[in-house]
């Protein structure tokens, strides 16, 4: 038989691939995993969660706008037992604003703040709101279907408009912040289109709140 010193190198080379593959294999393993849990970590940022907006937003960058307009409003907790508060700051908007309503025997009542989005220390304007009870209701009951069926987003949003959003029902306040249009748009669509027949200053916006001439 003849000897082939040279097949030991063959052997040896193919052990050393074998180990280069099993390491790649590990080291995309590893930024899959990084990348699934950043989706998670989004999906988990964008869901509803228990407790107000401001213990959220105070642990992000560049939030103090939002901060400021919440502070405008008056608590969660004077809302109880059913009651919510908006923050809209469109993107390409010349206007944010800060919504509460609350249950009343009579039906919703609260009030919108319109405040310049590029002026701060412009003048915001308070307009009062009120909706019937039937059109509380129904608003609030879509609401409330539209934020359980919610399950977050891994996605990002570059523009869109901003919605804080919260919810107080009974003793309790859930709270979520995001762009993404599969809710936070529509949480801000339904907000628009039941608080526009009855105020006519949103008559020249559109329900992503956004100016209709832009």
């Amino acid at each position: 038989m003849t000897h082939r010193p040279w097949l030991r190198y063959v052997h040896w080379f193919g052990h050393v691939a074998s180990i280069i593959v099993i390491l790649q294999l590990l080291f995309l393993g590893y930024l899959g995993v990084q990348e699934w849990k950043r989706h998670e970590e989004r999906r988990e940022a964008t869901r509803m969660q228990q407790g107000p907006a401001k213990d959220r937003l105070s642990r992000i960058y560049a939030s103090e706008t939002e901060i400021r307009l919440l502070g405008k409003l008056p608590p969660p907790s004077s809302l109880a037992p059913d009651g919510l508060r908006l923050v809209a700051m469109p993107s390409f908007g010349d206007t944010n604003f800060a919504i509460w309503l609350h249950r009343t025997p009579q039906g919703g009542e609260g009030a919108m703040l319109m405040a310049p989005s590029r002026d701060e220390n412009g003048s915001v304007e308070t307009i009062p709101l009120k909706l019937s009870a039937a059109a509380y209701d129904a608003l609030a009951k879509r609401l409330d279907a539209l934020s359980a069926a919610w399950k977050g987003e891994s996605l990002f949003w570059t523009d869109g408009t901003g919605i804080v959003f919260e919810r107080v029902r009974n003793d309790s306040v859930t709270s979520g912040l995001g762009n993404s249009p599969r809710f936070y748009g529509e949480v801000g669509a339904l907000i628009y289109n039941a608080l526009r027949q009855t105020t006519p200053q949103l008559a020249r916006f559109d329900d992503s709140w956004h100016p209709r001439d832009r």
